[in-house]
């Protein structure tokens, strides 16, 4: 491993056959995607949100043949002439003499020219109040639904925490609501991310698939959901299923290398230096002291309906017989 690491610092090599095979595979793969709807859809929807920006939305047949072989390999050499702002992270069971020696040898001789790195603001920006879209592709008798969220975000790990066991609880609701009172969706995914850099701010998606006589119903019916935790107190009986599903989660995370080498990442990133966060003992102080309350402010807060996206894909109208 540590070898492989040294070569991909110091032994770059243009092979223009590996080159043309991996954008003929691209080219293949991204044609098959174009007629995918769910593709589509989530395409359509990265670009509506991000107002088009140049950096969002999946790849087309065209950016992948106007590649050049030469301007890549230029820019690879000009990104790994200096590994001294680079972070290293190394999970599992090692002996750590072995992998102290292996990185002195290794990483200690990588090429460096002491540059200072930082975060670069590109200019992602959401679209900023509310908008309704709607639209068709596909022949599948089903709608696509999303809702999407966000705003800005006063990050320190305690928000952090109370943001996500927020999620955590109207993860429960809207499952309850759309799937087992309404029988409308097989399933309901919510997803929220709060971010420090390269600015401090939140987004929250909310996305089913529904029968598309029952679209507008069951996107009322998850609205609902989160207005009644804006304005009422989880129920003691789901504070306990949060707190239980996030005891449960952290105890199986603890003994899987990806989430340590996650959380450590994030801490890195974040500029944090107290690692004891992401310990159980940690955790369960959280969640001792997570209260209902909590719960209902994170809603109230982050949930801003004079700011919000959402997109609605209906199946095309098929000709009559």
């Amino acid at each position: 491993m540590f070898k492989m690491v040294y070569l991909y610092f110091t032994d770059i090599r243009k092979d223009g056959k590996a080159f043309e095979s991996f954008i003929n595979r691209q080219v293949g793969i991204y044609k098959n995607l174009q007629s995918n709807p769910s593709y589509y859809f989530s395409d359509y929807a990265s670009r509506i949100k991000f107002r088009n920006h140049p950096r969002v939305g999946f790849p087309s047949v065209y950016d992948f043949q106007a590649i050049n072989h030469d301007r890549v390999l230029e820019y690879y050499k000009e990104r790994f002439a200096d590994a001294s702002d680079f972070a290293f992270t190394f999970v599992g069971n090692f002996d750590e003499n072995t992998m102290k020696q292996l990185a002195q040898k290794y990483l200690g001789n990588l090429p460096g020219i002491d540059r200072e790195e930082t975060w670069k603001d590109i200019g992602l920006e959401y679209f900023p109040g509310q908008l309704r879209r709607s639209f068709k592709n596909g022949e599948a008798p089903k709608t696509q639904v999303e809702l999407f969220f966000h705003g800005d975000f006063e990050y320190s790990p305690e928000n952090a925490y109370k943001f996500n066991s927020m999620l955590d609880y109207l993860r429960i609701k809207l499952r309850e609501e759309l799937r087992e009172d309404k029988g409308g969706v097989y399933g309901v995914g919510l997803f929220g991310s709060a971010s420090k850099t390269p600015r401090e701010r939140y987004s929250i998606t909310i996305s089913f698939n529904s029968d598309p006589d029952r679209t507008k119903e069951l996107i009322e019916a998850a609205k609902g959901v989160i207005k009644k935790a804006q304005k009422e107190l989880p129920a003691m009986q789901d504070m306990t299923k949060v707190k239980e599903t996030q005891r449960q989660s952290r105890i199986k995370n603890l003994e899987e290398n990806r989430y340590w080498s996650r959380q450590i990442m994030s801490i890195h990133n974040n500029e944090e230096l107290d690692f004891s966060s992401i310990l159980l003992e940690s955790l369960e102080e959280k969640i001792n002291n997570l209260t209902p309350g909590d719960i209902k402010s994170a809603a109230a807060k982050f949930f801003n309906f004079q700011r919000h996206v959402e997109l609605v894909m209906e199946p095309e109208e098929q000709p009559q017989n």
